[in-house]
């Protein structure tokens, strides 16, 4: 793992939590002590909005007050290509892929147009990978518990998958597990910005389950679903209450999922900081003082010692 040594230009960094739709936070913000120096922010659905506002985030203006981070942690839903993926298992992807790229995808699609995110003067590559010294500290929180995860590699799109057809598809075609509308422009704003990067999800929907017709549309607009239209949908589709109901369903339980996992994973990272500071290896008993608090480092995974009292 990358040596944690001190990060001398911005000694008050602090984890930004990200997410694209608020639910995707919601039941973590409720659990996560209040105390902890975590900051929580909503992107917004789809690749441009991601880059924007993480970069805007990132790299705030010079003269500006803005909070600094030192890592960003994106959590989010995803949907599962990979049959073998049921609802709530984890996602630690190796790798972010963008639709379009030629690595990923073993003939082109037609039906995929290239995930935007940066300027189109900048080169961007196939794929992006996770700051490694976050990814496998996610890696060893998943692996000492029973929870169901794959690290198979995810694609970013640029609107929503809804059919088993078309999840068939892209799983035929592309090296990947699930696709998702953020992370590959989530984690390249944070290295223009030189911040590590880690994206876990939670398979929202499953690769044979078709989703409710309204949802692409207004996920394309960047708008959740509001309450009032899913109950006039529901009362003009009363046949299609079943599915919403197993959406609502597997929602929560990769809620419940993605708040377990960021509660477990939060005090490892606050374990490695003790480490650097007391210099010695995390004892048992560390993670108690869950995030007290955490100053997060700027790239190649540089941690800082220090623990914010």
């Amino acid at each position: 793992m990358t040596e944690l040594t001190p990060r001398r230009d911005s000694p008050d960094a602090s984890l930004l939590v990200s997410a694209a739709m608020e639910r995707e936070l919601s039941l973590l913000k409720k659990n996560l002590d209040d105390s902890c120096r975590v900051r929580f922010q909503t992107l917004g659905i789809g690749p441009e909005r991601a880059y924007q506002q993480l970069l805007s985030l990132l790299k705030p203006a010079p003269a500006s007050n803005a909070d600094r981070y030192g890592a960003v942690l994106l959590l989010g839903f995803a949907g599962a290509v990979d049959p073998s993926l049921k609802p709530a298992d984890l996602i630690l992807s190796s790798r972010y892929y963008r639709a379009g790229s030629n690595l990923a995808a073993s003939s082109p699609d037609p039906g995929l147009a290239d995930a935007e995110c940066p300027s189109a003067s900048i080169v961007r590559p196939d794929f992006l990978e996770p700051n490694p010294c976050l990814w496998q500290q996610a890696a060893d929180t998943v692996q000492e518990t029973p929870w169901r995860f794959t690290q198979s590699p995810s694609l970013t799109v640029d609107r929503v998958i809804d059919s088993p057809e078309d999840k068939r598809a892209i799983f035929d075609r592309y090296s990947v597990a699930s696709v998702n509308m953020e992370d590959y422009s989530a984690a390249s704003a944070a290295q223009e910005a030189g911040v590590p990067f880690l994206s876990v999800r939670a398979v929202l929907d499953v690769a044979d389950r078709r989703l409710p017709g309204y949802l692409p549309t207004l996920s394309n607009s960047g708008i959740s679903i509001p309450g009032s239209r899913a109950v006039l949908f529901t009362l003009s589709h009363p046949w299609r209450i079943p599915t919403l109901l197993a959406l609502a369903v597997n929602m929560r339980r990769a809620q419940w999922a993605l708040a377990r996992f960021a509660l477990a994973f939060i005090p490892k990272m606050a374990d490695l900081y003790l480490a650097a500071t007391q210099g010695s290896a995390p004892r048992a008993g560390n993670s108690s003082r869950l995030l007290q608090c955490m100053k997060y480092p700027g790239p190649n995974a540089v941690l800082s010692p220090g623990l914010i009292s």
